[in-house]
């Protein structure tokens, strides 16, 4: 079983810390080792050469070997190094704590013997010639480079000494220019600078220590800021797999997270909008299939039974002739419907062949009231036209003539006194609209929105009366669709209703 998300970010928080942090110690503790080194072994270089100096100066002393040996014995508590001054043969000439290593054949250092002075006084004459050689082994190449006036800086076992040693040798000038008589040497224990080492490492422990832990919280709270915006997704994707499309995610963690949360919110949003869009369609299905099946079965019963009532040959002429006009009119409404169901599925399909044109509108609008005269009169109703201007739109003639019908008739069909008017005009944007206006019985508020659907029928009634299919709006809505038309309705119960149809910028 795999581990949780939080805890697999702590762990591999951890160990990168945890690497990090032995990285960091040892880097650092070279960086402090190296650095004491190198400021102590500068040190030892600056108090050499200026002890060097001291000891060319004191071949000039008539007692010169006596007072390099009190020269020697009064630095060595200040310069805190051991001290040797060697000739050029390597042979010691003063040694700082009362100490000469033993010479060669078993010989010892004498304190009282004189060394003699002048100009050959650096040149091997005085006691412990050749003891470099013996107790300094390590120093016998060092010696050949000091003498060509470089400064020698080694780290290394010192066999008199019997510990781990920083030596410094500094060539000591001779009395003529460039040329060198010895070299002074400081011995450094390395014990000292190890143990004040050694505390830099505990205390760089502890410090790393404390890293560790304040990472291993840093690294809980961060595993858990991650893995809970992570843990919220996962759980909201199975909700919304299951149909849960309601289901969001909070906008929490950092910046990367709070978009993704951002995105996945919107992915659901999008998907729950077309799901309910879905079952929506699915509702219209039912509803369709329904409506069709009864708009049809309900025709057909009548024809079928004022058929038989002909057929049994009970009814008198007067009657007969009634069914006729009865069973005319259904079959006439049955074929209004498929029509428009046939138009429906066309237009929506986009397989209609039009030719579109540049139509005056005045003209157009003329030739629909032409066609819905003969009905408003029928019902004592005006129709009344209001053009500002010439206008002129774009589309195929035969299907916006079909529109305007489908409006007029609707308008004239729902109005039982006063008038129907039409009026064109441009808009502050330059776009051609037509209105149409009626003082009809009007439509409720919530209404409005489902009149373009098919079968949708405000007054069920009235339209079964009027002859009305419940298509017709939805004809238009698929008209005004393909032409690019947007459409807005308005209307008061009691008061009339209005639609504005509002052509695209290129009509004109």
């Amino acid at each position: 079983m795999a581990r949780p998300l939080r805890y697999q970010i702590w762990s591999r928080h951890i160990g990168i810390i945890i690497l990090a942090l032995l990285l960091a110690f040892a880097g650092s503790y070279m960086l402090i080792r190296q650095y004491v080194l190198e400021q102590r072994t500068a040190d030892l270089v600056r108090k050499g050469t200026g002890l060097s100096l001291l000891v060319a100066a004191s071949r000039q002393q008539e007692d010169g070997y006596r007072e390099l040996r009190q020269l020697v014995e009064v630095l060595d508590p200040f310069l805190d190094a051991r001290i040797w001054v060697v000739d050029r043969q390597g042979g010691i000439l003063a040694l700082s704590g009362d100490m000469m290593p033993p010479a060669a054949g078993g010989m010892h250092f004498n304190h009282g013997d004189a060394m003699p002075h002048g100009r050959g006084m650096m040149q091997g004459q005085g006691p412990g010639r050749g003891m470099m050689r013996q107790g300094g082994a390590r120093l016998a190449g060092p010696l050949q480079e000091v003498l060509q006036g470089q400064i020698v800086k080694r780290t290394f076992f010192h066999d008199f000494y019997q510990e781990q040693m920083l030596v410094v040798a500094v060539p000591v000038p001779g009395a003529e220019a460039g040329s060198i008589d010895g070299a002074v040497v400081l011995h450094v224990p390395l014990q000292g600078v190890e143990e004040w080492l050694q505390r830099v490492r505990w205390h760089l422990g502890v410090v790393a220590v404390i890293c560790l832990l304040a990472s291993l919280l840093v690294g809980q709270r961060l595993s858990r800021q991650i893995a809970r915006p992570l843990e919220n997704l996962r759980q909201a994707t199975q909700h919304i797999a299951g149909g849960e499309y309601h289901r969001r995610v909070p906008v929490e963690g950092p910046a990367e997270l709070a978009d993704v949360a951002q995105s996945f919110n919107a992915m659901a949003a999008s998907l729950e909008k077309s799901a309910l869009e879905m079952e929506k369609q699915e509702g219209l299905r039912r509803d369709f299939v329904a409506n069709v099946s009864h708009e049809l079965r309900t025709p057909l019963t009548i024809i079928r039974g004022y058929n038989e009532a002909l057929a049994d040959g009970t009814a008198a002429e007067q009657q007969r002739q009634q069914y006729h006009a009865l069973i005319r009119d259904e079959a006439l409404r049955l074929e209004r419907l498929i029509a428009d169901l046939l138009d429906i599925s066309r237009l929506r399909a986009g397989v209609v062949e039009m030719e579109k044109e540049r139509i005056l509108l005045q003209s157009l609008v003329a030739g629909v009231v032409q066609l819905v005269e003969k009905l408003a009169q029928e019902k004592g109703l005006r129709l009344e036209t209001n053009f500002s201007e010439e206008l002129f739109v774009y589309g195929d003639g035969d299907r916006l003539t079909q529109l305007l019908l489908i409006l007029l008739d609707n308008a004239l069909r729902h109005t039982e006194q006063g008038a129907v008017r039409i009026e064109s005009d441009r808009g502050a944007d330059g776009r051609a609209f037509l209105r149409i206006n009626d003082t009809g019985h009007g439509i409720p508020a919530e209404a409005l929105p489902y009149i373009w659907e098919r079968f949708y029928k405000v007054d069920k009634a009235h339209s079964r009366d009027g002859g009305g299919t419940g298509l017709g709006l939805a004809v238009a809505k698929e008209i005004m669709n393909l032409h690019g038309i947007e459409v807005e309705a308005a209307s008061i119960v009691g008061a009339g209703t209005s639609f504005t149809l509002r052509f695209p910028p290129d009509s004109t």
